[in-house]
């Protein structure tokens, strides 16, 4: 690591070295490597002057494209990484806001692959309260109640198991005037 803050070049490999992992065609070793993006964004952070954009230029985007990866494993890894790098704050919440959000909203939309849906409904679920009650009102408040009515049994299941923290997060008066009055038409 002392290495690493005399280096000037560093940031510039490692970025280069996150676009070759990119192509990686294995799904095992996509798995490993979203296993690895937490310790990686972490040493990031600790060399910011090195290795500050990689982040939000590589990582996530990486993370965000293993949302979407055909193997469910990889999938299920990377909104572990994504999750790991909300909760520690590794990720700028402009990037949540313009990289990981649309994503989101694009898994969970009327015509998305069902087990997709499902999983992104779950994830959404879980980042409320990490990305806080203003982002998640304005992103996910709408899409979230309508899911809650969605047509798929799997994805009403996880809306109610998640109904609760959801509530907490948005408060009081969304949950009454659109949550809550959504639900009662529902039932």
């Amino acid at each position: 690591m002392n290495s690493l803050s005399s280096n000037d070049g560093v940031g510039e490999a490692v970025s280069d070295t996150a676009v070759s992992w990119d192509l990686l065609e294995e799904a095992a070793v996509r798995t490993e490597l979203m296993e690895q993006v937490p310790q990686i964004a972490v040493l990031c952070h600790e060399y910011p002057e090195h290795l500050g954009g990689v982040v939000a230029n590589n990582l996530v985007p990486m993370v965000v494209k293993y949302l979407t990866d055909p193997n469910n494993q990889v999938r299920k890894t990377s909104q572990a990484a994504l999750l790991v790098l909300l909760e520690q704050e590794l990720v700028s919440r402009s990037d949540v806001h313009d990289q990981v959000c649309p994503v989101i909203l694009d898994l969970t939309c009327p015509d998305a692959m069902d087990d997709f849906k499902t999983e992104a409904v779950a994830l959404m679920s879980k980042m409320a309260p990490l990305i806080g009650r203003e982002m998640t009102e304005r992103l996910f408040l709408e899409r979230f109640t309508r899911l809650c009515s969605d047509a798929l049994f799997q994805v009403r299941k996880v809306c109610a198991s998640n109904f609760g923290d959801f509530c907490s997060v948005v408060g009081t008066q969304p949950t009454e005037e659109v949550l809550v009055s959504t639900r009662a038409h529902v039932l």
